[in-house]
């Protein structure tokens, strides 16, 4: 796409909360959760020509924004103001409705610990700022295709058993 043809990404009209770049339901869509307006434009502006991008600039409102879209992958910041990435991540991955998304925490945190402390919190990719776009982009279909195997995989397989499936209380 030329740069006359890209969607404007935040406009007068729509709040910057919490934004979206396009209405097409064909592609996936990534929400990206990043308190720093010039860093969650750039993100979405990489991403907006193969996905819808929906934005939102913190944890709490990302929460929201997720349960509310569900959207096939969340790129996340980790310092953030009013819920920070590390508690989004883990309360993403206790929530029924998200806790299969993955996710790809960003951070300008270069320490191992940070690292780690994403990673076992249940993290699918972790990427130090500054980071190189194609490596995201590439991260993000890899996860993306990655999860689509899975889903068809798992409808393949137990297509055949649904009518053994019962019902509990549960």
């Amino acid at each position: 796409t030329t740069e006359e043809e890209k969607p404007v990404l935040i406009s007068d009209t729509i709040p910057e909360e919490v934004t979206k770049s396009s209405p097409d339901q064909e592609l996936p869509q990534i929400l990206v959760v990043e308190d720093n307006s010039d860093m969650r434009q750039f993100i979405s502006e990489e991403l907006e020509d193969s996905y819808v991008v929906s934005t939102a600039v913190n944890g709490r409102l990302g929460l929201d924004a997720a349960r509310e879209s569900i959207p096939d992958l969340i790129i996340s910041d980790v310092m953030m103001p009013e819920m920070d990435g590390f508690t989004f991540l883990e309360k993403s991955r206790l929530d029924p409705l998200l806790c299969h998304i993955p996710i790809i925490m960003l951070t300008a945190l270069s320490t191992d610990e940070a690292k780690f402390k994403g990673l076992e919190t249940g993290a699918d990719d972790y990427l130090l700022k500054p980071f190189n776009t194609r490596e995201l982009r590439i991260r993000v279909a890899n996860l993306i295709r990655q999860r689509e195997r899975l889903r068809e995989r798992f409808s393949l397989d137990r297509s055949q058993d649904l009518k053994e499936i019962t019902v509990s209380s549960m």
